[in-house]
């Protein structure tokens, strides 16, 4: 009888062992499961934080002609402007000319009519 108790024993503690290592089985394969998930989000994480480098990079090259074409076109504005000032003093010296050769003329016209009379 005796013998038979620890018979019982014995394969209720085999049992117990055995659905022990079954467990411990699941839980080495979600370990492994989990540890290559994590390798797989690390890897992603890394490459869109490259993504994101090259990215920002490219914002910043594009930035930076906005500023240089920007400031290349205030140059031109600024050119051009000095272009057209630098024409409406020459028009205005041309036209001051004009109107003292216009009085130059009407002065020398009054002269030769008064030599006339």
């Amino acid at each position: 009888d005796e013998l038979s108790g620890e018979k019982e024993k014995n394969a209720a503690k085999g049992a117990q062992i055995g659905c022990l290592n079954q467990e411990l089985e699941r839980l080495k394969k979600e370990v492994i499961a989990k540890k290559e998930t994590n390798e797989k989000n690390e890897a992603c994480i890394s490459n869109m934080q490259d993504l994101i480098l090259k990215l920002q990079a490219n914002v910043n090259e594009r930035d930076a002609n906005m500023k240089s074409s920007s400031e290349e076109l205030a140059r031109e504005k600024k050119a051009f402007a000095e272009k057209i000032d630098r024409m409406k003093s020459t028009m205005a010296k041309q036209t001051n000319s004009f109107d003292s050769a216009g009085k130059s003329q009407h002065a020398i016209h009054e002269c030769l009519e008064d030599e006339l009379r």
